[in-house]
């Protein structure tokens, strides 16, 4: 995710070794601003987080109206919901 937070902040950046260094498209290294990756390493953590628990709530949901049908958690096992990540 630390490459991907270079490249967001760094446009000219084309290649990075180690999750360290940059280059440009001329292979010149590039001075990496870490306060700038560390604020959008948080953003992409944030968007990750509301991606998962986006989709937390949707299994939820899910697991909900199938217990209302009569469900057992064996039988939601069986057809692949996964009913273990609910709580």
């Amino acid at each position: 995710m630390r490459d991907q937070a270079i490249f967001n902040t760094h446009p000219t950046a084309v290649r990075i070794v180690a999750s360290k260094d940059a280059y440009d498209k001329d292979k010149n290294p590039i001075t990496l601003n870490e306060s700038a990756i560390a604020t959008e390493l948080a953003r992409m953590e944030s968007v990750e987080q509301d991606k998962q628990n986006a989709k937390d709530a949707v299994i939820s949901s899910i697991v909900g109206k199938l217990r209302a049908l009569g469900l057992t958690t064996g039988e939601m096992q069986v057809i692949g919901v996964p009913v273990e990540d609910c709580h």
